[in-house]
């Protein structure tokens, strides 16, 4: 889309804002290179939020043949990046079974990141130390119960996370009936060994702005920062009907009209804009150096 910039009305950290918002190519600038003229964008019939960021919580891409089809049913809530969640069932063939995964995802149409998910018995310090290495956002456990937290030597872990500072949190089903006992119990855990975890839970909404920060996520996808991605979702609303209280806008619920990642157009009223549209894999910056 070459480069341009609008000034509007944003939602961002779960407020409103006014600004200015430059584009040069796939990022947003805080000036332009001089190689293109420049645009003025009128978005004044449009609202404007960062891309989402959503995790694939029941591991629905690992699983499924068909990996298009999921890939635009998080393009249709305005995803521009999704964790996908790496099974792991051996506690010796997970570098394998990484490398491996991240071929066969290099035709998925939306920018990804890949988090390993571990039984909490087969995660151990090395595999920690592997992972930060290679840059994931984040570690994930699956816990079902509060006894499978018990016994294993999480300590360990926290000197593990030293060097990378990937945290490590729980993938609840939250159709779970104990699932408040199992956060609870995960969070009274964590800060007992000063482990570094997230502070919001893991569901089927996007992630919030803090958790972006804490992942390492931010500044690269999830916001309007200079040097970060450009992507943004845009919602029609009428011109009498201008949303003033946070509160009043369902930012998980709104289905945008416009998706645009990495500065192109890549979603038009829930209908791809061209076909074989291909995602990159991503890693993340250092966790929690911005905040």
């Amino acid at each position: 889309m070459g480069a341009y910039y609008f000034f509007q009305k944003l939602w961002e950290d779960k407020q409103w804002s006014e600004s200015e918002i430059r584009v040069e190519g796939e990022r947003f600038v805080r000036s332009y290179s001089g190689k293109e003229p420049v645009v003025e964008m009128d978005l004044s019939a449009l609202q404007v939020t960062p891309g989402n960021v959503f995790v694939d919580t029941s591991c629905s891409v690992y699983h499924s043949p068909d990996r298009q089809s999921i890939a635009q049913a998080y393009l249709k809530k305005g995803c521009t990046l999704l964790i996908i969640p790496l099974p792991i069932s051996s506690s010796m063939e997970y570098k394998h079974k990484y490398h491996t995964f991240l071929t066969t995802l290099e035709d998925f149409p939306l920018d990804y990141m890949v988090a390993p998910l571990f039984p909490p018995r087969l995660l151990d310090a090395a595999a920690i130390r592997y992972f930060g290495r290679q840059k994931c956002p984040i570690i994930l456990v699956g816990i079902e119960r509060v006894s499978d937290m018990e016994g294993i030597g999480w300590e360990w872990f926290v000197q593990a996370q030293s060097h990378s500072r990937i945290p490590i949190s729980p993938l609840i089903n939250e159709k779970n009936v104990d699932y408040q006992k199992l956060w609870s119990a995960w969070k009274a855990l964590a800060s007992s060994c000063e482990m570094i975890t997230l502070e919001d839970r893991i569901g089927v909404d996007p992630l919030p702005f803090r958790t972006l920060r804490q992942t390492g996520i931010y500044p690269y996808k999830g916001a309007f920062i200079a040097g970060g991605y450009a992507d943004y979702n845009l919602y029609l609303h009428h011109e009498a009907e201008l949303i003033d209280d946070c509160e009043e806008f369902s930012y998980h619920d709104a289905i945008p009209n416009v998706t645009i990642m990495n500065g192109k157009v890549l979603m038009i009223n829930q209908k791809m804009s061209e076909e074989n549209v291909r995602g990159r894999h991503l890693t993340v910056s250092i966790p929690k150096h911005f905040l």
